[in-house]
């Protein structure tokens, strides 16, 4: 199963180094997902969401099925 990191920023080791001398929040290289609306990031949340749900599907469908026991 995956995960979705749709609303968050990955961490990373680099940006974490340069967070560090960051002290007045000059830097402006963390970008999340931003919406106009409330509704809008619900709406695309949820249809993120939803494609993780297919994705997991569709890679279960695609597994063989285990030998019948005897």
């Amino acid at each position: 199963m995956g995960h979705s990191d749709f609303l968050v920023t990955m961490p990373s080791f680099f940006r974490g180094v340069g967070r560090i001398g960051d002290l007045f929040g000059a830097a402006r290289y963390w970008s999340y997902n931003v919406s106009a609306t409330p509704e809008q990031a619900d709406a695309r949340a949820i249809a993120h969401d939803w494609a993780q749900v297919g994705d997991d599907l569709h890679s279960a469908l695609r597994r063989p099925l285990p030998p019948p026991e005897k």
